[in-house]
């Protein structure tokens, strides 16, 4: 009986990480290079390129994600969509296909998508355009749970919002209730002129309210509006530090 040929590492019949696989034409127009290194920032794929020769992973991982895309659009299934979505794509994608997602879809993508984001400066104008949507069903961008706490919030809010000299974007949509959140944000990792800008909303006026204390909005309906400087050195260090304790919204809320 012939003896088996022992693979290895190195086989390149069996490791997508060292068999020769150039990259893909099709992915090319994809590659991103920074600090001498590359990239592909695709979409469905953002990953680093050991070896612009040896990419059989990555076409493994790009036709994993393709299949499974093209699986959950067939199926209508618009957050299995988004799931194949790179997080910082995500935006993105949702501007390119919002006609011809249904109104749901639109309103609970929307929400999930602007909670992926950890920071949501580069898209302040998308989100604001897109969160002024008249299509209905925005109450969608708020869990069950987080819109009966809205119900029972009183009928004016006190929202807070902080913001800093070096970005100077007192007018986002996103505010709090919580004022610590907000004097953190001002100050977190910011050198110019921390400001706190604070006032009044009708309730009705209020996109959505998100758990934690987070207050989505449109800021020229902020009523006797105030902006403050904050600087505060005490705030400079990562929230978990500062949230002591954490915002209780049951102090708010009204029967």
């Amino acid at each position: 009986m012939a003896r088996k040929r022992k693979q290895t590492k190195l086989d390149s019949s069996n490791d997508p990480f060292e068999r020769y696989e150039p990259l893909r034409e099709e992915l090319r127009e994809y590659v991103e290079v920074s600090g001498g290194m590359r990239f592909l920032r695709h979409p469905l794929c953002n990953q680093f390129i050991r070896d612009p020769e040896r990419c059989g992973w990555i076409h493994d991982f790009y036709n994993g994600q393709v299949a499974k895309y093209d699986q959950c659009f067939e199926a209508h299934d618009y957050a299995g969509c988004l799931s194949c979505i790179d997080i910082y794509f995500q935006p993105d994608w949702l501007e390119k296909d919002a006609e011809f997602l249904p109104d749901d879809a639109y309103w609970s993508l929307l929400g999930t998508v602007y909670q992926n984001q950890k920071v949501t400066l580069n898209y302040r104008d998308l989100f604001d355009e897109m969160f002024r949507s008249d299509r209905p069903g925005r109450e969608l961008l708020m869990s069950e749970k987080e819109r009966a706490i809205l119900a029972r919030l009183p009928e004016r809010l006190r929202v807070f919002r902080g913001y800093s000299g070096e970005e100077m974007y007192g007018e986002g949509i996103a505010w709090t209730l919580d004022e610590r959140q907000a004097r953190w944000y001002a100050n977190w990792q910011r050198d110019d002129d921390p400001m706190l800008a604070s006032g009044m909303i009708p309730k009705d006026r209020v996109w959505a309210y998100l758990d934690g204390g987070d207050i989505l909005l449109p800021s020229e309906e902020v009523q006797r509006r105030r902006d403050v400087p904050a600087f505060d050195e005490s705030a400079r260090k990562p929230w978990a530090e500062v949230v002591n304790p954490k915002f209780d919204v049951t102090s708010l809320l009204v029967s």
